[in-house]
């Protein structure tokens, strides 16, 4: 019954959607629904962060965390033994060797850097395909190469085929919000999970934590430096979909 009425709802919300998009519209008035668009997803993730219908995107956004960490690993010297994710939104890199800071820094850091590529490239359909397949290589060589775990290895082949494929879709409108839905996604992923190092830090390591063992500093001041880009990018990434308008 409740697959039912989910199922009823996003039909319906497709079909309005459809009809939003053909309405012509001013210029201005294409801007200001673009940024009222954008602001409902946002606030949709906020709201649902902790449902199943955020869960898919949340792993992805897991998964771009930490190839970001095995990036920079690569690119400082490191050698990347294997990267774990769990069930629990849970991640782990595990690496021999390098600069430790710049990769435990890397994290947060690439994976705002990507979702601000995903939200960029939705607004030019060849950027998009050439963004979605390089990301999709890459996923797919660390799934192969350094995954570790039954989830680490679904998903990094299931993200890295929907990547293949998902810019090929007939409805490139509709590819171009899923690509601003994620992006937006992985740029407020600082945002709710940063509460771990402001609010219960101790629970689990995080990124903060181990800049702060590395640095003789508090947690609190690298929670507070992601928090700052984070909410920096995402000013951009609106002041950019403001400017382009809807297509």
């Amino acid at each position: 019954q409740d697959r039912l009425i989910f199922k009823r709802f996003f039909l319906n919300l497709f079909e309005e959607f459809q009809r939003i998009m053909k309405i012509k519209l001013k210029k201005k008035q294409k801007k200001q629904l673009e940024v009222a668009i954008l602001l409902a997803l946002a606030i949709f993730v906020i709201l649902l962060w902790d449902t199943y219908l955020i869960y898919p995107i949340k792993m992805l956004v897991i998964i771009l965390h930490e190839i970001s960490h095995g990036i920079v690993a690569v690119l400082s010297g490191h050698t990347v033994k294997s990267i774990e994710i769990t069930r629990e939104l849970g991640g782990r890199t595990i690496i021999t060797g390098g600069n430790s800071f710049a990769v435990a820094f890397a994290g947060y850091i690439g994976s705002t850097i990507l979702g601000a590529l995903f939200f960029f490239s939705a607004y030019n359909i060849r950027l998009l395909r050439i963004f979605s397949l390089s990301l999709g290589v890459v996923i797919l060589l660390f799934t192969v190469n350094v995954f570790s775990g039954t989830y680490a290895l679904l998903f990094g082949l299931i993200f890295a085929i929907v990547l293949f494929l998902l810019p090929f879709l007939k409805y490139e409108r509709v590819v171009g919000y899923i690509y601003k839905f994620i992006g937006l996604t992985s740029v407020l992923y600082i945002l709710t999970d940063i509460k771990e190092d402001l609010f219960v830090s101790g629970l689990r390591q995080t990124d903060a934590q181990l800049l702060a063992e590395l640095t003789g500093t508090s947690p609190l001041l690298w929670a507070f430096v992601y928090l700052g880009i984070s909410l920096f990018v995402l000013l951009f990434l609106f002041r950019y979909a403001f400017k382009k308008g809807m297509a």
